[in-house]
């Protein structure tokens, strides 16, 4: 079973550094949370992530939040 993140930074992150497109759903709370493959370089960016050893292109970042912000907006609208 894949691991559910509710970090949205986290899960920007992750996406940025692997270019892979999460999963987006809903828990049980109503509180949305993102899935992504289980591949190594989604391990290794958690990782980084967790140690503070992560640097950023702080434009990609932000872009990458803002993409998946407007997805869960999308996904509130439908119901």
């Amino acid at each position: 079973m894949e691991k559910r993140i509710y970090s949205l930074n986290l899960i920007a992150y992750v996406a940025m550094r692997t270019n892979l497109t999460p999963t987006i759903g809903r828990d049980e709370s109503g509180i949305f949370y993102a899935t992504f493959p289980e591949v190594r370089g989604v391990a290794y960016a958690i990782r980084d992530w967790k140690k503070n050893k992560c640097s950023v292109e702080i434009h990609t970042f932000l872009n990458e939040y803002k993409d998946l912000r407007e997805r869960i907006n999308e996904i509130r609208k439908e119901g």
